[in-house]
């Protein structure tokens, strides 16, 4: 899952986002298959941030606080404060 996500950030970051979202859909699928709760909750806060989406940032903070990873969590409070602003008139 790690290396799809790294992937899936380059691809990003080459103006990618096709390619960017096909890894990170592999990697969640392949976090979830194997248990890797820790990865799952980092590609759900990844895919949150690059494309803005509240689902995504919300399913990564649960499933960060549930495993108690506190600095990726509170990223995840920090892309979820940032989206709201963004969405404020």
């Amino acid at each position: 899952p790690e290396v799809l996500l790294l992937r899936g950030r380059l691809a990003w970051i080459t103006s990618r986002p096709a390619a960017a979202v096909r890894d990170w859909q592999r990697s969640l699928a392949l976090a979830e298959a194997v248990g890797q709760q820790f990865d799952l909750g980092r590609v759900h806060l990844e895919m949150g941030r690059r494309l803005g989406d509240r689902e995504h940032l919300e399913r990564a903070e649960a499933i960060l606080a549930e495993i108690g990873a506190d600095w990726d969590l509170a990223c995840a409070h920090e892309a979820l404060g940032k989206l709201s602003d963004q969405t404020r008139p």
